[in-house]
């Protein structure tokens, strides 16, 4: 991706697409993409806004994934390990 090399180039740490904000906004659009008879407009615009969603690669940064217990009576609880953007 050439765009994240030249904000790369500029910054301090390099940068990747933030893949929760991507699959939101590809959520409301993939319908329209597979419907519309010319979908480069629509893939401009997604390429738009995966753009201006990105966030620094640091390096070393990891860390234990902190696992809630289930419970064991009652209704079943899904976990998630994500805050949902939209």
């Amino acid at each position: 991706m050439p765009y994240l090399d030249q904000l790369g180039g500029k910054r301090k740490y390099q940068y990747k697409v933030n893949k929760n904000i991507s699959w939101a906004c590809m959520k409301h659009k993939v319908v329209k993409l597979f419907l519309e008879t010319q979908p480069r407009e629509l893939l401009i615009e997604l390429q738009y806004a995966f753009e201006r969603n990105v966030e620094p690669i640091r390096p070393g940064r990891h860390y234990e994934r902190q696992r809630k217990t289930k419970r064991t009576k009652g209704k079943y609880q899904t976990l998630t390990n994500y805050k949902r953007a939209i």
